[in-house]
């Protein structure tokens, strides 16, 4: 139940739960202490916080890691660095708990929030030795890359690729979120180049790759590129709807309607619908042939629309 509130973010619906359990000494798990914590972090209720620490400890209920690293993530999202320092120095102490490279995380990125790179990077560092300890682990790695590109440090991101490509065989996900840190440094042509890399050798082709790169070209205007690639990928392949409502939604950004249009047919008659398309992309489109008094062309979007009603939901506006 406590999970649930939680969620919901019901505050005073959480806290009665709290106290019923309170009231019948069944409150002695840091479980539903964490769960709070996790609450009022996303409530900016960040005072709470501190109380529920003191509860904790006056009962002398055991912080275990998730009550160290919500508390950690607490201070982070406060920007209270120095609050943030004093958890971290107490888990630095804890065997079990300074092993996990969670901690040198969200140190990290709260180092990184107020500026203080050069910290940050240091519990990059440790991050990173603990990473190499560690069975191949994605989300460890991708943390990594994000926080070295939110640092602005595009040499050490490329040195963490490189490195961790040596060690084996690349995940998509990794792919992909290379791509958006490039881009996000405004290194297209790296970008590019992480794009084709993954390419050249991928066994299955996934075109949620392919729609990171496509992104970004369009954000840069670069629309025949973002074409004449996706053209290239749909070689002998079947896209996913959801490449073409990418062209469709930047067509649509840019005021070139025409090709928003085209781009939202190519969608419809895709044979793989992964996702039902933005009702905005829709109705934009369906305004546009309005206002031109493009009676064709209002016709032939109606009849992909009911056609797809009965596998797709929430298409109309």
């Amino acid at each position: 139940m406590s999970s649930i509130y939680a969620r919901e973010k019901a505050v005073h619906k959480a806290e009665a739960l709290m106290q019923t359990m309170r009231d019948r000494g069944i409150a002695t798990s840091s479980f539903h202490y964490n769960m709070l914590i996790n609450l009022y972090i996303g409530a900016g209720l960040f005072d709470k916080i501190d109380i529920l620490m003191q509860e904790m400890e006056s009962h002398r209920i055991p912080q275990d890691r998730y009550t160290m690293s919500n508390l950690m993530a607490a201070y982070v999202a406060a920007s209270d660095i120095s609050s943030m320092e004093r958890i971290l120095n107490q888990v630095e102490q804890d065997p079990e708990i300074s092993r996990l490279w969670e901690i040198n995380s969200i140190a990290a990125s709260g180092y990184i929030k107020v500026g203080m790179i050069d910290k940050a990077l240091v519990m990059l560092r440790k991050l990173e030795d603990k990473m190499i300890k560690l069975p191949r682990n994605s989300t460890c790695f991708n943390f990594l890359l994000s926080h070295y590109a939110s640092s602005g440090n595009k040499d050490e991101l490329l040195r963490v690729w490189d490195a961790h490509k040596l060690s084996g065989k690349m995940m998509n996900t990794s792919y992909r979120e290379m791509i958006v840190h490039l881009s996000q440094l405004d290194d297209i042509e790296g970008a590019e180049k992480i794009f084709k890399e993954w390419e050249s050798q991928c066994s299955v082709y996934d075109f949620r790759v392919l729609d990171s790169i496509l992104v970004v070209y369009c954000r840069k205007g670069l629309f025949e590129k973002a074409e004449s690639t996706v053209e290239n990928a749909a070689n002998g392949r079947e896209p996913y709807a959801n490449t073409w409502f990418i062209l469709a939604n930047s067509y649509i950004e840019h005021d070139k309607m025409p090709k928003a249009v085209e781009m939202l047919k190519r969608a419809f008659s895709c044979a793989r619908k992964d996702i039902n398309p933005f009702s905005v992309t829709v109705s934009s489109c369906l305004d546009y042939l309005e206002r031109e008094a493009d009676v064709e062309g209002l016709e032939e979007i109606l009849s992909l629309l009911e056609k797809n009603a009965s596998s797709e939901q929430g298409i109309l506006p």
